[in-house]
């Protein structure tokens, strides 16, 4: 997914479920995409690293505290929206319109299969990188 001249972007995960966290960013390796994993948006917000190599967002939308969209909305409104996908395993039609509305290039349901996950996170960071 990266350019061998340049450096691979990140993909950065905020998702609460440690294991599908896990299981995304084993994914992500084993494709030679770089990632980070945060536990929430407060946890992503609050480290310094965060924006470093940042190609593409992954984002749960429900969270203790921030949601995704809040996320999403957040980082709108500083100017420092990256490509950014949200997923849910509850996902409706509000939600959904919330997050294009906010900026989201894509909205996706969990579960999501492997090779339609890193088609659009593909398509994120290619955005990313013609930006």
């Amino acid at each position: 997914m990266g350019s061998s001249h340049q450096r691979p972007r990140v993909v950065v995960i905020v998702e609460d479920d440690s294991d599908l966290r896990d299981s995304i960013g084993v994914l992500l390796a084993t494709s030679g995409v770089p990632s980070r994993q945060y536990d929430s948006a407060e946890t992503f917000l609050a480290d310094p690293r965060a924006f470093d190599d940042l190609g593409c967002l992954l984002v749960d939308q429900y969270f203790p505290g921030m949601s995704g969209v809040d996320l999403l909305r957040r980082l709108s409104a500083d100017g420092r929206l990256p490509p950014a996908i949200l997923f849910s395993a509850c996902l409706t039609e509000r939600i959904a319109l919330e997050a294009r509305m906010a900026g989201a290039l894509a909205v996706l349901d969990k579960p999501v299969g492997p090779v339609a996950l890193l088609t659009q996170l593909s398509n994120a960071l290619s955005f990313a990188a013609a930006s």
